[in-house]
This record gives structure tokens, sequence and C-alpha cells, in this order.
């Protein structure tokens, strides 16, 4: 989806995109936190990934809500990252963490018990998010930065079947470092 232009409303369309355009920062991925990759040969911790060679980043997402546990501590992370914040403060700490604008009301009202709570945020709204017309690789890296916010960090291993482009697996790698561990 264009922001430039908004199909199916006419000159409204163009107005809201260029309103919405103001919102839409994004991240120098190499800003983002990252963690370590560790090839090793050990037993694998309680949130494993099996991942082929054509694995995309939309794919690990998927892949890592398939786990309560995942969603538990980023539910967590919705209501610790915000956690003392006023409105004006919690929509400007996200801004600054890039969490995409389109996200961050959902956010703020979870953190604050309003309209839904942080479960509904991390078992209904953050798993989909991967399908919204406007998101991108980098929307995805800097949403897995509320693991970091958790108190508890996950231990998430990936396991590739087969031989994997180095960048690729270095982009998965770093979806699941959003304040996990992994090897």
């Amino acid at each position: 989806m264009r922001l430039e232009s908004i199909d199916g409303w006419g000159d409204y369309g163009e107005c809201i995109g260029d309103e919405l355009k103001q919102y839409d920062t994004r991240p120098d991925i190499d800003d983002l936190p990252r963690g370590e990759i560790t090839p090793s040969d050990q037993s694998l911790p309680g949130t494993q990934l099996d991942l082929d060679a054509d694995s995309t980043l939309t794919t690990v997402w998927e892949k890592l809500f398939d786990y309560d546990q995942i969603r538990v501590i980023f539910a967590e992370g919705v209501l610790s990252s915000l956690q003392g914040f006023n409105v004006v403060e919690a929509y400007d700490s996200l801004e600054e963490a890039f969490i995409p604008y389109w996200l961050r009301s959902w956010i703020v009202d979870a953190a604050r018990g309003n309209t839904c709570d942080a479960w509904t945020v991390a078992a209904d709204i953050l798993p989909k998010m991967h399908t919204h017309p406007l998101c991108r690789s980098e929307d995805l890296l800097a949403t897995a930065t509320l693991l970091a916010a958790a108190e508890r960090a996950p231990s998430i291993g990936a396991v590739v079947h087969e031989k994997c482009n180095h960048s690729r697996l270095v982009d998965v790698c770093n979806l699941q470092d959003g304040g996990g561990n992994y090897s």
C-alpha cells in the first residue's frame, strides 16, 4: 500500500496518505538491537523454530507466535515497556523504538488497561501484523524489541535444515533477538 494515495477514497485518499506519511518513520536496521549467532550442537531451548533455506522473516514471525510462551512474554513486554509513562511519554517511547504507528494505539491502550488487554495485543494483533498492508521487515524487527522489555527473556532456538543464505539467516536471527538468546 502506498501512502501517497489510498485507493477508493478519491481526492481524500491523497490527503489521508499525506497525513499518514509523517508517522511512517522507518528505522535503519543497523540501529536496532541485535544478538549473537552461536552455531552449536546442544540441546534446544523450549521454543524451537524449524526453518528451511526459504524461510522469510514473516515465516519466522508466524512460527514464533505458535508458542504460548512467546505470546505471554510479548504481553509482559507490552505492559512493562510503558510502565509508569503517561500517554504522551508512551507514544514517544514507541516512536523512538520505531514501533509502527499503526500499532502504537493498541499497545498504549493495552499498557493502560483500556479497550483491550496486553494478551489481546500479543495473541491476536501482533501475530497478524505481518499481513498489514503497511508492514515491512523493519516493522517486525522493531516490534520484536518488545520481547526485551519483558522481565524474562525467551530462549529461542532455530534449526535450519538446509544450507541457507547467510544474510537471510542474520535477518531471521535479528528478528528472534527481541531480547532473547538463541543458538
